[in-house]
């Protein structure tokens, strides 16, 4: 799917509907990137490709680094997650606050060893298990949970709503939740749901 859209929202959408149209079955996609408070939010969704495709880590990181040299160096990291089953679309989003610095750590990818968070290390600098509880990516995927766990996705034999939150223990949706809070998710593919 060529994320062409002007926002994390709008590439995260169309990945998750090209692939339900395909599927049929729901689909969490994402899309995520570095945003530069001193540059409006650049490169943001170019943050892969500001550089070029084929510019490497340490050369975007170079670009980064030296954009922000005489400019305040707050930055973010932004990721949408969308939900979307052919009738509901639900958006998660995470943002993690920073700084740009020097690069530092050996322990991530991407702009990694260049975001700084506020204890001082970087992301590279952090185990992965700690990544994994601060990460923009994350932060999204609670922030999906919950609103999942408020959408009314059948009725009972007394025609009551049942929420997502009421089979939250059970089937597709436990295995949905679950599995969103994966690191690396946006790399998999699953049967049920599918996951972009």
């Amino acid at each position: 799917v060529e994320e062409d859209a002007d926002t994390f929202y709008g590439n995260a959408l169309k990945k998750a509907q090209e692939i339900y149209n395909i599927s049929k079955t729901p689909v969490i996609a994402d899309d995520s990137g570095l945003c530069l408070e001193a540059y409006n939010g650049w490169p943001g969704v170019l943050t892969h490709r500001f550089a070029g495709e084929e510019a490497s880590d340490e050369e975007r990181n170079n670009i980064l680094v030296e954009k922000v040299k005489d400019t305040p160096k707050a930055a973010k990291v932004v990721c949408n997650l969308v939900y979307y089953d052919g009738t509901n679309i639900i958006v998660g989003e995470g943002i993690l606050k920073g700084n740009i610095t020097t690069p530092r750590g050996n322990n991530g990818f991407g702009f990694d060893p260049i975001f700084e968070l506020e204890s001082g290390k970087t992301l590279s600098e952090l185990t992965s298990e700690e990544k994994n509880k601060c990460s923009a990516r994350y932060l999204a995927a609670l922030d999906l949970k919950e609103k999942l766990s408020k959408i009314v996705i059948g009725y009972s034999y007394q025609d009551e709503p049942i929420t997502a939150g009421q089979l939250n223990a059970q089937g597709a949706m436990a295995a949905l939740l679950k599995d969103a809070l994966k690191p690396n998710l946006v790399q998999t593919l699953e049967k049920t749901p599918a996951f972009i």
